[in-house]
């Protein structure tokens, strides 16, 4: 056994059917199934797959929006010690077949929404062999729900070790091309139970896309406890509340831009019943005050809880507690809640400088985490691996400080960072102080060539629907908020920005645009 009586990550499900048998298990619009339903399905899938030839250690790719089968088929995959590649959809036919190439996968589970973009890569990954359709009949794949029928619901056979791989995740290439991180069994099992901790058993909603990391850690620790997951294919705003109103949601989770979204598109939220709600948990970016306190009110007598983690870590590397969430507390605590809480159980973290050497509180340095869940390395990419881990620790990039008290606050990414004639910049503060604006809904805020100064701050602003600012007021806002080198010299207006799955700002596309005639991009 790996952990407790778990001898893989799939056994959760087998667990779950043993113990909770008739509790239902995955809710995804007409269809429910127990858990009892829900491992037999795994099951049959698991031993279909390997009758096939697909082996384990083989890699198995999984294409498709939310549904109830794409988390059958992560279980099957990671009961059976195949290793799971949960790819982005909203990534290019280029991209995909770059990731599919780069990890060697034998077979793909998808939906037939993107039976287009599997044909445009099946002769050009070699390795890739089967072909598995979720919902259609679709050329040349077989079909998901036959397939299941062809063999028994037994237990398949494992023999799986704790060290062994349960799946690649690949980042979301913010600051670049993605990486696949290589998460064990252990780690993952262990990622569960520590975000399990402190959580209560009942009905988890999954708005999220699920092969984000932040959405496998979340359901992973619902899975865990036995609870029911109910699924929604897509985050539509007002189908979000209903779906919360109707299945008597006990916990959910989001990123801020979504909640942002829900406000915008969903006016009348108010009239909708969500006190069934006991936890919202957010992630990706920490709420300012102003959020919060809406939030609080929207989801009144619910708790909140703020997470930070990387794809690298999982999403539990801080915790801000629902204890932390007091808007109307003492300054110091108001200020607490522009951190992202402390590091969570089982779990180190540090700040250093550019040697690696930890630097005393109140200092901006690298974040680096120690944590059961990480990564093992990046597939394939051992100069990237050598760079990001060391003796266990993921040095993640990101630029933070930790107060006396251990609570760690996010500045920026370490590439997002300015330099301006000389004085370092971190766009977060700016933009930070851009989101305290009336009319302002969300901003990112980068450097642009400037040939006096090097770079010069250019915020690009999303204003709130119905509300109105000019270029000039917004500088004079940052005026009075930040010292004077730090206001932008530029604000442009735009519609949307390049997004992660998880909603997060692709910054390094963004400044391409303006980087692009000058042969560097800083």
């Amino acid at each position: 056994m790996i952990f407790g009586d778990l001898d893989c990550l799939g056994e959760m499900v087998t667990r779950n059917a043993r113990v909770y048998p008739r509790q239902e298990g995955f809710v995804f619009e007409g269809v429910r199934l127990n858990w009892s339903q829900v491992n037999d399905r795994v099951n049959q899938l698991a031993n279909a797959i390997r009758k096939l030839g697909i082996k384990p250690k083989d890699h198995l790719a999984l294409l498709g929006k939310n549904s109830h089968r794409y988390l059958e088929a992560f279980f099957a995959a990671t009961k059976t010690g195949m290793v799971a590649v949960k790819m982005n959809y909203r990534y290019s036919d280029k991209e995909i077949t770059h990731i599919l190439n780069d990890c060697q996968v034998q077979g793909i589970i998808f939906d037939s929404e993107f039976a287009g973009c599997v044909r445009s890569f099946s002769s050009s990954v070699p390795s890739l062999k089967y072909f598995i359709c979720t919902d259609e009949k679709v050329e040349g794949a077989l079909e998901y729900e036959r397939l299941l029928k062809t063999v028994p619901a037994t237990e398949p056979e494992r023999s799986i070790q704790g060290n062994d791989l349960a799946m690649i995740q690949y980042t979301s290439g913010t600051t670049g091309k993605s990486k696949g991180a290589m998460m064990t069994h252990r780690g993952q099992i262990l990622l569960a139970n520590n975000g399990a901790l402190g959580l209560s058993r009942g009905r988890m909603l999954m708005p999220m896309p699920l092969f984000a990391a932040a959405a496998t850690g979340r359901t992973l620790s619902n899975v865990y406890l036995g609870n029911t997951i109910v699924i929604t294919r897509d985050f539509e705003p007002r189908h979000f509340v209903e779906t919360v109103e109707k299945e008597r949601i006990n916990l959910t989770g989001f990123v801020p831009s979504m909640f942002y979204i829900l406000m915008e598109k969903v006016p009348d939220i108010k009239k909708y019943n969500l006190s069934s709600l006991r936890r919202v948990i957010y992630g990706a970016a920490p709420m300012t005050v102003r959020q919060l306190r809406v939030a609080l009110e929207v989801f009144k007598g619910c708790e909140l809880e703020g997470g930070y983690g990387l794809t690298e870590t999982g999403p539990y590397g801080c915790r801000l507690l629902p204890e932390d969430h007091r808007v109307e507390g003492s300054e110091q605590e108001v200020r607490r809640l522009g951190s992202v809480g402390r590091m969570g159980i089982n779990g180190r973290l540090k700040i250093v400088d550019q040697n690696r050497e930890i630097l005393p509180a109140g200092q901006v340095g690298e974040i680096a985490i120690f944590c059961d869940s990480n990564m093992v390395g990046y597939w394939n990419k051992p100069k990237e691996t050598q760079e990001a881990l060391d003796n266990g620790w993921v040095y993640t990039g990101d630029m933070g400080e930790m107060d006396e008290e251990g609570y760690v606050f996010i500045r920026d990414r370490k590439k997002d960072m300015i330099i301006s004639g000389g004085f370092n910049i971190f766009p977060k503060e700016i933009e930070d102080v851009l989101m305290n604006h009336p009319a302002v809904m969300e901003s990112a805020v980068i450097g642009i060539p400037d040939e006096k100064w090097g770079e010069a701050i250019l915020a690009l602003v999303i204003l709130k629907q119905g509300k109105s600012a000019t270029e000039q007021e917004l500088i004079e806002f940052c005026r009075h908020h930040v010292a004077s080198f730090k206001k932008p010299k530029r604000v442009e207006f735009v519609q949307d920005f390049p997004r992660t799955p998880l909603s997060k700002i692709r910054k390094n596309e963004l400044r391409d645009k303006y980087w692009a005639e000058t042969g560097r991009k800083i």
